[in-house]
């Protein structure tokens, strides 16, 4: 994982749960995904990532019960472009998005969308502004909450918000 700054926290997590118990192609129920996404932060400043950092220990044990990927690597350093790349999984040339003021274009399909297509229950939470509506990050969420009265929000509130979204799920 390779982001540059340092100070300004950007949380967008994604909480995606199966509805019902569905079956895959290969027979086994639908696992429940959350996808969390940390726009400027430094990897090599986590857990996970320094050995023996009690800075986050939230993120290093989610490295341990979950997957760690230690190879990860944005396409560019800024907010729109890189997190639309993870949604259609093309690089900014390619969906059109290279700077943070060029919307996603509605032909590129969004996780999101995807799995909401795929019968999945599917909700946003987004810390800053420049992913809310309109910016074709709202786009596939069942449920969309990002900051209505400023430009970014704490993440605690995010947090909070998707931890009761999920809780109100089955």
């Amino acid at each position: 994982l390779h982001i540059n700054h340092t100070l300004l926290l950007v949380l967008m997590c994604f909480a995606l749960t199966s509805c019902g118990e569905s079956k895959t192609m290969l027979g086994s129920s639908r696992s429940s995904v959350v996808l969390v996404t940390i726009d400027t932060l430094r990897a090599d400043k986590t857990g996970p990532y320094q050995v023996g950092s009690k800075a986050t220990p939230n993120i290093a044990r989610l490295a341990v019960e979950g997957t760690l990927f230690e190879a990860a690597m944005s396409p560019m350093q800024m907010t729109r472009p890189s997190h639309y790349s993870l949604f259609p999984s093309l690089y900014p040339r390619d969906h059109g998005v290279v700077n943070n003021k060029i919307s996603l274009a509605p032909e590129f399909k969004t996780l999101a969308e995807h799995f909401s297509a795929n019968g999945y229950a599917t909700a946003g939470f987004v810390g800053v502004s420049l992913l809310g509506p309109n910016s074709g990050a709202e786009r596939g969420f069942d449920h969309f909450d990002f900051p209505r009265k400023s430009r970014t929000r704490p993440a605690e509130e995010i947090v909070t918000a998707a931890t009761q979204w999920l809780k109100n799920r089955d």
